[in-house]
């Protein structure tokens, strides 16, 4: 299992709304998933200027070692 905590901020000088998410994960057999969907962890926070926003989630490797990679649509 890996587990990880991602922080957002907004940056902008205007609100935004995390809308979609999308991961690609990769286990070091070369295995491929993805995974996609609204909000992160049941959630489509919406953020400020100047806020941020904190999560943690995981997935499950099927080896020691694998990668991932994804965005967000706001």
């Amino acid at each position: 299992m890996f587990a990880y905590r991602i922080t957002i901020e907004n940056h902008n000088k205007f609100t935004v709304k995390l809308l979609r998410r999308k991961w690609v994960i990769f286990d070091s057999n070369a295995e491929k998933r993805e995974v996609e969907g609204e909000g992160v962890v049941g959630v489509q926070p919406v953020l400020s200027a100047g806020e941020s926003y904190q999560y943690v989630s995981g997935c499950n490797l099927k080896t020691e070692m694998g990668k991932m990679y994804g965005h967000y649509e706001m």
